[in-house]
């Protein structure tokens, strides 16, 4: 992982198997407490998330180089709660958190518009309003106060916070309509979506990855990786692409590689 001082970071962590992290209203709201006293503690900014059954997403930034730490007393947390509480006993979680840095502003965009298109990707709602569990309401409603900061996606939108907000609802409607299947393409979603809406500041555009666009096609191509940077330009990939909530069938089908190949991969940063 990137840690650095002041990263924003897309968290994803899951629960194992079939299993489920939050079974009633009261654990989605336990967990937001925990949310909160852990952004205190730890002097982080949560900028949006979206709790669902089986997993969650956090987008968030750290003022030290603390993710870990921060993210091993929250989960830990809500752990010992779930498991005492459901009388139950083993690991709430599946393994260590995930976590993708964001590097500019259309990543941190387009991150946010994927954490709160995700209940209805997972088809836990046919609104996204409909759905209680995420911070979408702070983006697309009237401002509240809370511990979660909109204005700074918001920003990139337009300085004009209510414009921005009517911008990112139109914004999240497109997104919804294909359920998060553009987002593969980061160049191509921030030029449909530039095109369809025009809500996006032009500083924010092209989106400069890492080259993660780069290796996805050199990847694509079918080439057999035998050097050293070649297999680690695809393990970052398949790491990048898994921290972003990929399925493991879609990352194989991009990709074109075997579950084989991804599962030495995934085991090789457990």
């Amino acid at each position: 992982r990137i840690i650095v001082k002041g990263g924003i970071y897309h968290v994803i962590q899951r629960a194992p198997g079939k299993e489920y992290i939050f079974v009633e209203d009261s654990d989605y709201l336990y967990f937001l407490k925990l949310l909160k006293k852990t952004v205190q503690d730890f002097k982080i900014k949560i900028y949006c998330f979206a709790l669902l059954p089986n997993h969650l997403h956090i987008l968030l930034e750290i003022e030290e180089e603390n993710l870990s730490l921060a993210m091993q007393y929250l989960f830990r947390l809500y752990a010992v709660y779930f498991n005492k509480k459901y009388k139950r006993k083993g690991h709430v979680f599946s393994g260590r958190f995930r976590a993708s840095f964001c590097n500019n502003e259309t990543y941190l965009l387009t991150a946010s518009a994927y954490i709160h298109i995700n209940p209805l990707k997972a088809n836990l709602c046919q609104n996204l309003r409909d759905y209680r569990w995420t911070s979408v309401h702070l983006y697309i409603d009237k401002p509240k106060e809370s511990f979660v900061s909109s204005a700074r996606i918001l920003s990139i939108i337009n300085k004009d916070q209510l414009l921005a907000s009517r911008k990112y609802e139109e914004m999240l409607l497109f997104y919804a309509a294909t359920k998060g299947k553009v987002i593969m393409d980061h160049n191509s979603f921030n030029k449909a979506i530039r095109v369809g809406i025009g809500f996006l500041k032009e500083a924010a555009l092209p989106s400069q990855e890492v080259n993660l666009e780069l290796l996805i096609s050199q990847l694509k191509s079918g080439k057999r990786l035998t050097t050293p940077e070649s297999q680690k330009g695809r393990k970052y990939v398949i790491t990048q692409l898994l921290a972003r909530g990929y399925a493991h069938q879609e990352i194989q089908g991009q990709l074109k590689i075997s579950r084989a190949t991804l599962y030495r991969v995934i085991k090789s940063n457990e």
